[in-house]
């Protein structure tokens, strides 16, 4: 998903999408599932207020899992996390 979201931003002069369904279906033919939970877990958060935008950014996303869907795999809650500016965040 994050792919699609820089596909968007390079077709939208660097703007990423206001809404994470702004991918579909031109990026995505439809908005993923998270294997754990088998349903769409994902948020998308944009803008200067955004977690994880230390810097302000106004133009600027994080897109993460939300839940506890990996536990059998020791993966934390909220995991996996992407932003624009360091992509798969560690966890």
């Amino acid at each position: 998903m994050g792919t699609a979201l820089e596909l968007y931003a390079k077709d939208h002069e660097g703007r990423y999408p206001d809404a994470l369904e702004d991918v579909v279906p031109k990026y995505l033919d439809k908005l993923r599932e998270c294997p754990g939970a088998e349903e769409v877990t994902y948020t998308y958060q944009t803008g200067p207020n955004a977690p994880t935008n230390e810097k302000g950014w106004e133009d600027f996303y994080l897109l993460e899992c939300q839940g506890e869907h990996h536990a059998n795999v020791s993966v934390p809650a909220n995991y996996p996390k992407y932003n624009c500016e360091i992509g798969l965040i560690d966890r």
